[in-house]
């Protein structure tokens, strides 16, 4: 009987997935990203993202797309120099009208996409703030994923590879799997997430059930034990509030720029004038709570709490 059972079960699972398929239903992706940093001496990328498509349609997340001039959003900063299929034939690349562009003239299937992200654009100062875009700055760059992940099915898991020169750190809030390579559920946080790649300050350590991960970019840097210590007591406060039970990592990413922040998946970045210090604690320090607070409320703790 346990031995039907089990084939009735393979069966309907096979019938199922058939059944997407001849309906045009995406199946829920398994990616991998290669990220590779070749040099200290620029911030740009290079990326092999092994991924799923349907109709040949790849594109990057539109979350804030109207930051840049055109309409390409992300994607302006991508430049796609081959793929192929699971195979590993060429497939024929266009780019599209939007953050979008059409592969193997509608090709569905597995596909290795490789591309450059340029990232001239995080020297520049962004009126809505440099924390909801990218900083290159004293050698370290801050970003999120936005800039840096092509997807055609909406991924339900990514697999991350991220290889940088000696002497360069890596900071992310996705759990590690080894040395380098890190995982991630879901698009939210795969790009919605803050990454600091390069030379800056960075820690990590444990507060209650969480690992807390540090990047402290440019002048931030010299403050990295008083932001550590201020950030615990801030962490503290929540944790007796809501009594997290489960393990969980977190990032906090800081960067030179006017006082404002932005909330993340699993982190945040908040922008300071001048490297934080215990004169102007109250100022930063709320903002780290303010920014934090985002977490709890919403992500943590959901509407059933």
């Amino acid at each position: 009987m346990r031995q039907q059972s089990l084939s009735r079960r393979l069966l309907a699972g096979a019938l199922s997935l058939c059944l997407s398929l001849l309906s045009g239903t995406a199946m829920p992706a398994s990616n991998h990203y290669e990220l590779t940093w070749p040099t200290t001496d620029s911030p740009d990328a290079e990326v092999v993202a092994t991924i799923e498509i349907v109709d040949g349609e790849v594109h990057t997340s539109d979350v804030w797309n109207t930051f840049f001039d055109g309409p390409h959003g992300w994607a302006s900063f991508i430049e796609i120099t081959r793929a192929t299929d699971d195979a590993g034939s060429i497939l024929s690349v266009r780019r599209g009208s939007a953050n979008d562009w059409l592969i193997g003239d509608g090709y569905s299937g597995r596909a290795s996409v490789h591309y450059e992200v340029d990232f001239d654009f995080a020297s520049e100062r962004w009126p809505v703030g440099n924390e909801q875009v990218a900083l290159f700055t004293a050698g370290g760059l801050y970003t999120t994923g936005l800039p840096l992940f092509v997807f055609g099915v909406e991924p339900e898991e990514s697999e991350i590879q991220i290889d940088v020169p000696d002497g360069w750190q890596v900071s992310t809030p996705w759990p590690a799997i080894d040395s380098n390579t890190y995982r991630a559920e879901g698009l939210e946080r795969l790009t919605r997430n803050t990454i600091a790649v390069g030379d800056f300050h960075h820690e990590v350590f444990a507060a209650g059930p969480f690992e807390l991960r540090l990047a402290l970019l440019g002048d931030m840097a010299q403050s990295g034990p008083l932001v550590r210590d201020t950030f615990i007591e801030i962490f503290e406060f929540y944790r007796d509030l809501y009594e997290p039970t489960e393990s969980a990592v977190f990032m906090i990413a800081m960067i030179p720029g006017p006082n404002d922040g932005e909330a993340y998946a699993d982190s945040f970045a908040a922008a300071a004038p001048v490297a934080p210090g215990m004169d102007d604690r109250v100022v930063w320090a709320n903002l780290l709570a303010h920014e934090f607070g985002h977490y709890w409320n919403g992500k943590r703790i959901g509407t059933t709490r």
